[in-house]
């Protein structure tokens, strides 16, 4: 048996706690049986106007607290060669910053076969019924239904069917700090008709990334390291109060800008946004996201002892694009460049980056 307990802080997810408790061995065969908890945002409301200051400008349905209550049963499945399973069942509250709110309960069926040694395949069957609520103003200023009689369709809950496969070929020398070697990760999800999804859940959805970390020089340390993400969403055309459109739900968009993407921008906001001038002269920010994306990284390290500190610096270039795949133009394209300093530790580096926005 083994059980975990943690707690944390984020500056977008204020508290945060997590918890889980694994039995070994369960039943026999070797297989894992895992109870866990997730929440964050815990006295949200409280703590918005000391510890939580960044949230100040998040719209207010938003600001709940979040949670995830899971039991999975891991199987080595010893019959079939390479090849594990898992079985969840959850229930949760996520809400994406700037975007959306996903309230679901669900499950999911996850077969992952070793095709070779540096080459997991995984798929996926998944099963969930629940709602992604966004703002009004996204809704009116994304699909033109902007009253809010009309609007309550998006709300609702509803089935949602989804298959996927993901892909990884990861060819580096280091999970937390690779400094050589390349990763490619692919990964398709579908959510059909066939399967029982309702008309506003269907969507299909391809995303691909690519990695490679190149050494410069005999000096340990110096590292060129360029990374490629692209990806886009397909759907079905629905009929709503404005008219036949494609919709694709808000939780499967594509979204960019934060400290894992385009650090030159805040957390998802690269791409459309609609603002709203509340009563009080504050302003909501809401990002759309998009049915296309592309983000490249390109990042020099270089080693730096600093008050007789072994540190490393960084000087790196950031370019994103989200929009409608039916209005992709360069001129949506954003570049930051930005300059960094990384601490080893035995987690990983500890990263400080700072992102200029032209």
């Amino acid at each position: 048996r083994r059980a975990r307990v943690s707690a944390g802080y984020g500056t977008l997810d204020c508290l945060r706690a997590m918890g889980s408790v694994d039995l070994f061995n369960f039943s026999g065969e070797g297989r894992r049986l895992e109870f866990r908890a997730r929440t964050s945002k815990i006295g949200v409301d409280q703590l918005i106007n000391s510890m939580c200051r960044q949230l100040q400008e998040e719209d207010p349905s938003r600001l709940k607290l979040n949670y995830n209550f899971g039991v999975t049963l891991h199987d080595p499945l010893l019959n079939w060669d390479r090849t594990t399973g898992m079985a969840t069942l959850y229930v949760e509250r996520h809400s994406e910053f700037g975007a959306y709110l996903r309230e679901a309960v669900g499950g999911e069926i996850t077969l992952t076969r070793q095709i070779a040694t540096d080459l997991p395949l995984e798929g996926a069957y998944a099963f969930s019924y629940g709602r992604t609520l966004a703002t009004p103003a996204t809704f009116c200023a994304l699909l033109n239904v902007c009253s809010l009689d009309d609007q309550a369709i998006f709300g609702a809950r509803r089935r949602r069917s989804v298959v996927s496969f993901l892909l990884v070929r990861d060819r580096s020398n280091s999970v937390n700090d690779p400094t050589e070697g390349t990763t490619l990760v692919t990964e398709l999800r579908v959510s059909p008709a066939l399967l029982g999804s309702n008309e506003f859940m269907r969507f299909a959805r391809v995303t691909a990334g690519y990695t490679a970390h190149i050494p410069l020089g005999e000096t340990p340390g110096r590292v060129f390291n360029w990374r490629l993400r692209v990806g886009t969403v397909f759907a079905p055309t629905v009929n709503l109060p404005s008219g036949p459109r494609q919709y694709v739900p808000p939780d499967e968009r594509l979204f960019a800008g934060g400290s894992t993407t385009v650090r030159g921008f805040s957390e998802n906001q690269l791409g459309p946004v609609v603002r709203v001038l509340n009563s009080d002269s504050s302003v909501q920010t809401s990002a759309t996201g998009g049915t296309f994306m592309t983000v490249s990284n390109v990042e020099a390290r270089f080693p730096l002892r600093l008050l007789g500190v072994q540190l490393f610096g960084a000087l790196f270039v950031d370019a994103g694009l989200v929009s409608e795949r039916s209005r992709i133009s360069l001129g949506d394209l954003r570049v930051t460049p930005g300059a960094g300093v990384r601490m080893p530790s035995m987690l990983g580096p500890i990263r400080l980056d700072i992102g200029f926005n032209p």
